[in-house]
């Protein structure tokens, strides 16, 4: 986009840019790529009976969360090892993922600590209430799922909207409440963290409210 503005940035080598200064910006027309790290949730309903089409995603594009297509097909085939490290945002999406399908082995985990929250610690002690063993290294996660049941208490959102969406999917399969879900309202550009998405499984009054029920088992059309 950059360069389309007429901004000429040198990369030097991986991990260093050289930008000239006293650059001055040409006006263009252009249309703002959809968001892969957002998609990922709606996407992963196409694999849990859901029918979803999702719109405005570039193909080409070098956003790293686009890696959530070859890993959802191969956590949807079985067990897996993957390195997250360069899409660390889909942390918390492929845990709930593989929670629903075989499991899995997750490394580059570390950033995951520093976020909103402690995305390994909390969505740890969440998906311990679905009896999912977690089992949490330095830079490793595995998500082992043989006992998985409908929880029986209420979920929390950890004030983290990644960590409510997440769990949101577990529950289009279970059904149950998540508490805090209010987190993605309050946010200052809501739609980028999918109200629309939430409200989809749920009333917009809900939206509003410190708990919230999701329905399951199936989820149609949510996109």
């Amino acid at each position: 986009v950059l360069k389309q503005s007429g901004i000429i940035i040198n990369q030097k080598d991986e991990n260093s840019y050289y930008v000239v200064s006293s650059q001055v910006y040409q006006p263009i027309n252009n249309n703002v790529e959809g968001d892969y790290s957002n998609a990922a949730f709606i996407a992963s309903l196409n694999y849990l009976e859901g029918d979803v089409k999702i719109e405005g995603l570039n193909k080409e594009s070098f956003q790293g969360d686009k890696k959530y297509i070859e890993l959802f097909e191969q956590l949807n085939n079985g067990y897996t090892t993957c390195d997250i490290k360069n899409c660390i945002d889909l942390g918390p999406i492929l845990f709930c993922f593989a929670s629903l399908k075989h499991g899995g082995c997750f490394t580059g985990v570390n950033r995951l600590r520093i976020k909103e929250s402690d995305r390994i610690g909390d969505i740890k002690e969440e998906l311990q209430k679905f009896n999912i063993e977690v089992i949490e290294e330095e830079d490793k996660v595995i998500i082992n799922n043989k006992h998985i049941q409908k929880p029986n208490i209420i979920l929390n959102g950890k004030n983290d909207h990644r960590i409510v969406m997440a769990l949101s999917i577990m529950l289009s399969k279970f059904g149950g409440e998540i508490e805090g879900i209010e987190v993605i309202a309050k946010l200052e550009i809501p739609k980028i963290s999918l109200t629309t998405y939430i409200l989809a499984q749920t009333s917009k009054d809900n939206l509003n409210k410190s708990v919230t029920r999701l329905c399951g088992p199936k989820v149609n059309g949510v996109g």
